[in-house]
């Protein structure tokens, strides 16, 4: 049985900022989700993708914060021999939201488009100044909204407020992070700096250290910082027990999670599956935690020319791999 080609187009399924987009995206997977062999063809463009009518589903995600229904837009479950074709299109995910999960899905292709996010979970600041006890910041708040209340600092979302918890330093001519940099931690229960801040400006706020212990000495000026204000809850995609599941031409410049979760699912393919920086916005850090997880997979892995780079997680490492019972071994 030949497949099946439907234009997303054709479906109301368009390019452009619509909040019906995600509506008619699962109006079109509802009615194909049965049948076998299907191509879905996306025409060039940039895609808004909103929550308003995603999917719901309570998952249990290893290596993930567990806090409340998952909202998903892209459900691919139970589909047998589903093809996307993007031809290059950007999908923008819009709040709190998995881009695309797959479950108990069989022979099931993902070609030829990205993945981000309008406002991501993570922000950025630049040092301004370094003292022992403070360290000054400036923010483009127009990236990344914020609010002081009381001496705090919360950073702002379409639909999320979340507090300050760290920090990671990059240094300004590498870009990379500061040699021998540790995590700046603040406000928790295990030791951590306690800390208050101040605005002292239109986008500069002072960040001050109340107990004996000071800022890392390997802090300059100049430098950039990845803040962690967001739990780890989302990844772009998501997978279990598939099979045949292949990712091909696929640009994932950010997710609130993991880049690629597979759970108890056989024979995946990752191929030109790249975890990189976007072009069209300015950013130091990529996925929220680790390019790849597999756990409790078997059949054959295969990761083959791919990129995974500024995972905020494991910034210093290519992939990480978590493989449990792999009946074949991992090809790279």
């Amino acid at each position: 049985m030949e497949h099946i080609v439907y234009c997303a187009a054709d479906y109301g399924i368009l390019p452009g900022d619509y909040r019906e987009t995600a509506l008619a995206l699962r109006k079109f997977l509802d009615s194909v989700r049965k049948n076998s062999k299907v191509t879905l063809e996306f025409t060039p463009g940039t895609y808004h993708f909103y929550p308003d009518y995603a999917y719901e589903k309570l998952l249990c995600i290893s290596n993930h914060d567990e806090d409340t229904l998952k909202r998903i837009i892209f459900d691919l479950s139970e589909t047998k021999g589903f093809h996307l074709i993007g031809n290059g299109a950007e999908f923008l995910f819009h709040t709190d939201c998995i881009p695309f999960y797959a479950h108990k899905a069989e022979n099931l292709t993902l070609e030829g488009f990205s993945v981000d996010y309008v406002r991501p979970s993570y922000s950025e600041a630049e040092i301004l100044e370094v003292t022992p006890k403070t360290t000054v910041l400036r923010f483009d708040r127009d990236l990344y909204p914020y609010e002081m209340r009381h001496g705090r600092l919360f950073f702002l979302g379409e639909n999320f407020e979340h507090e300050l918890t760290e920090w990671l330093e990059f240094d300004q001519k590498r870009c990379a992070p500061v040699h021998n940099i540790l995590d700046m931690n603040f406000n928790g229960g295990r030791g951590e700096h306690f800390a208050w801040y101040e605005e002292t400006g239109a986008d500069t706020v002072a960040v001050h250290i109340r107990d004996e212990k000071s800022f890392l000495p390997q802090s300059r000026p100049g430098n950039r910082l990845v803040l962690r204000h967001h739990p780890r809850s989302h990844p772009g995609f998501y997978v279990t027990q598939s099979e045949h599941v292949t990712l091909l031409n696929v640009q994932c410049h950010h997710a609130t999670g993991i880049a690629f979760m597979a759970q108890r699912s056989r024979h995946l393919t990752l191929s030109h599956f790249n975890v990189c920086l976007s072009k069209k916005r300015p950013r130091i850090f990529t996925a929220a935690a680790d390019a790849t997880h597999f756990v409790y997979c078997g059949g054959k892995i295969t990761i083959q020319k791919c990129l995974f780079s500024w995972m905020t997680q494991s910034i210093s490492m290519v992939s990480t791999l978590v493989l449990k019972r792999c009946c074949n071994p991992v090809v790279l």
